[in-house]
């Protein structure tokens, strides 16, 4: 065993001098679960996100910490992690393992349960994320923090409606939003109002769709979320095709498009691909679909996506129906692959739902008649293993047709089951209310937080950093401490208000105060104007300079003389 650590070790280490990321982190989480050292893995684990700047601050442990603790943490941000890059079967596994450590149902049981509930919608399994999703709701209910409640809220709505049940998902989303008011959150309310639109569309009210996206993409335009933006027009292009504004919707999908690239959005971009190529059908643009759905089908099989990509090979058949046989009959096959495997979890899955949320007593009389049926058998087989044999094949049948009768009850069938594509931004969201450290699980001292409205924050923010880089000490637990606020809150707020992280928004202070140093005082030496800048020392400034501006800070003084 200590051979196996060593070697994993010197593997690790390898793959971090070469700069391997998701290798490098199933490496680790292998010496974890093969009960290695898990101290010292788990604060190297620690040092990477912070080397990759996943995490705002250093998360590291004493040797004396319990070991459920140190697992705890590194599973949950292992999916954390696994999830950002869009590898969802290592996200699903890892959250699946942190989910029993935590003991308490507190915020951070809830992150747990949220990320789990996006990780099992990537995966189909709608009925595991609604279960989920609801027991994050219900923890947040009891806590009272009602921007956390109206995100779960979100959450909830979004796994509803990939599940076609756009019905419930309104209840959903409408209480998502009257949280949202509640906490005075204008960048969660445009979120929100967002996945209202998507609801909307879903239900065929492509009327109100376009209005809930407009609202949104002004809320985040005035904010600046250019991220968001991207996201918004998505949903306003949704809207307009199913108002067969088609010449409108398909500039506003261009334009997402666009966007979402340059922000790194792949995921989204796939899903407007798929859109987009529906949009070209409609309007009998074969040769322009055929382009959008075969990159969509690349996207999603790069990313495991089973979910979104049976609409990118459904969306090929149609293509190629007429034109090419032999490709349609390949892209038939596919999607008829993906569909019945994809369907026929779905559909078991939403069988236990609808008979918990709606009380179906037919539904669990004939189940129970099955399970009777199947306890008679067992005590024959014994008996009369060649007659078990023949009832064996008549179990198949009868479960087989009772499938078939179960998925027409429920109404989900291969005509109307909706492999539409799911909310970016309602599973993306998930994401974004998470733990930090295992300090900053507590609360803030007893301090009153700072006001939620994104100007006022912004404002305070930057009064907080500017006299902390006069003080020459701009660390972000100092400034977090500073707003009376947890420093996983202070990264969320942030993100939400400007897309930054709090490193680079504190470095992107120091570099302007810098800036205006070099040109207002001349005669002011670079050493002094780091100090004086708050950085450490001369190295450090001039790199971090020459990073962001492109030249070093004395070719920066000479060129605005």
């Amino acid at each position: 065993m200590r051979l196996i650590t060593v070697i994993l070790f010197v593997i690790i280490s390898m793959a971090s001098a070469l700069g391997f990321t998701s290798s490098q982190v199933d490496s680790m989480l292998l010496i974890v679960r093969k009960g290695g050292n898990v101290s010292q893995t788990v604060n190297e684990f620690f040092r990477f996100l912070n080397k990759e700047q996943f995490t705002d601050s250093l998360v590291s442990f004493p040797s004396s910490s319990s070991q459920d603790a140190m697992r705890r943490e590194m599973y949950y941000w292992a999916g954390e992690w696994y999830y950002d890059k869009q590898e969802y079967d290592k996200a699903l596994l890892c959250v699946e393992q942190a989910l029993p450590l935590f003991q308490n149902n507190d915020v951070s049981r809830s992150d747990c349960l949220g990320l789990l509930a996006i990780c099992c919608v990537r995966k189909g399994q709608f009925a595991s994320a609604i279960r989920y999703g609801r027991e994050s709701v219900e923890i947040l209910r009891v806590v009272g923090d009602n921007d956390r409640l109206s995100s779960a809220y979100n959450t909830l709505a979004g796994i509803y409606m990939a599940a076609g049940h756009p019905q419930d998902a309104r209840q959903f989303i409408h209480k998502g939003i009257e949280c949202a008011h509640k906490a005075d959150n204008k960048g969660r309310l445009a979120i929100l109002l967002g996945m209202a639109s998507e609801v909307y569309a879903k239900s065929g009210d492509y009327v109100n769709a376009l209005a809930y996206a407009n609202r949104a993409y002004t809320m985040d335009s005035a904010g600046g979320r250019k991220p968001k933006m991207a996201v918004r027009l998505s949903q306003r292009a949704a809207a307009l095709s199913g108002l067969k504004r088609y010449g409108e919707a398909e500039q506003a999908y261009k334009s997402a498009i666009a966007m979402l690239r340059e922000f790194g959005n792949i995921h989204s971009v796939g899903i407007d691909l798929n859109q987009l190529g529906f949009l070209y059908l409609k309007r009998a643009s074969v040769a322009q679909a055929i382009p959008c759905f075969e990159e969509a089908a690349t996207i999603f099989a790069r990313m495991g996506d089973m979910y979104n990509r049976v609409n990118s090979h459904k969306g090929l058949y149609e293509c190629y129906w007429e034109s090419d046989p032999v490709r349609a009959k390949k892209a038939l096959s596919m999607f008829v692959k993906l569909r019945d495997s994809l369907y026929s979890q779905s559909t078991a899955e939403a069988i236990a739902r609808y008979s918990v949320e709606f009380s179906n007593t037919q539904l669990k009389t004939e189940n129970e008649m099955i399970k009777q049926q199947y306890e008679h058998l067992k005590r024959w087989q014994l008996l009369l293993t060649s007659v078990l044999l023949l009832i064996a094949v008549c179990i198949v049948i009868t479960v087989f047709l009772y499938v078939r009768r179960r998925r027409k009850e429920v109404q989900i069938t291969q005509t109307d089951l909706s492999f539409s594509s799911a909310s970016s931004d309602s599973v993306v969201r998930l994401s974004s209310d998470k733990v930090v450290t295992p300090e900053s699980k507590g609360n803030s001292g007893g301090k009153a937080p700072v006001d939620t409205s994104d100007n006022q924050f912004v404002i305070a923010l930057r009064n907080a950093v500017e006299q902390r880089i006069k003080n020459g000490s701009p660390r972000v637990s100092d400034i977090a401490s500073d707003l009376c606020v947890s420093i996983p809150t202070l990264r969320r707020r942030l993100k939400e208000s400007t897309g930054e992280s709090p490193k680079t928004f504190v470095m992107s202070m120091q570099l302007e105060r810098a800036k205006k140093l070099l040109t207002e005082c001349p005669l002011m030496l670079i050493g002094d104007v780091a100090t004086n800048s708050g950085f450490e020392d001369v190295k450090s400034f001039s790199q971090s300079f020459k990073i962001f501006e492109g030249i070093s800070p004395s070719a920066y003084r000479k060129k605005m003389m």
